[in-house]
C-alpha cells in the first residue's frame, strides 16, 4: 500500500485510494500506516518510509514451507 499511497499523494488530482481494511494490521513493514478520519498521509521518511518491524520477525522468522526466511543479527 505505501507506493500507491507514495503516487497518490504526488499526483494533484488524486482525492482517492482504494484500502482494504486487513493492510493496516500487523505487519513486518513498520511503523505501519495510521487512518484518522478516514484518511491516511504518507509517511515522510526516507524510501517508501517504512523499515522493518523487528517484533514480527521475532515472533514469524519462518516462511509457509517451514524454512527460516528472516533472520536477525
Amino acid at each position: 500500500m505505501a507506493a500507491p499511497l507514495h503516487l497518490a499523494a504526488s499526483t494533484p488530482e488524486c482525492r482517492l485510494v482504494g484500502l482494504a481494511p486487513f493492510e493496516l494490521e500487523e505487519s513486518i513493514l513498520g511503523p505501519p500506516l495510521a487512518a484518522s478520519g478516514g484518511w491516511l498521509e504518507a509517511p515522510d521518511r526516507p524510501g517508501l518510509g517504512f523499515g522493518i518491524n523487528q517484533d514480527v520477525v521475532k515472533r514469524f522468522p519462518y516462511g509457509e514451507s517451514g524454512k527460516k526466511i528472516f533472520s536477525l543479527g
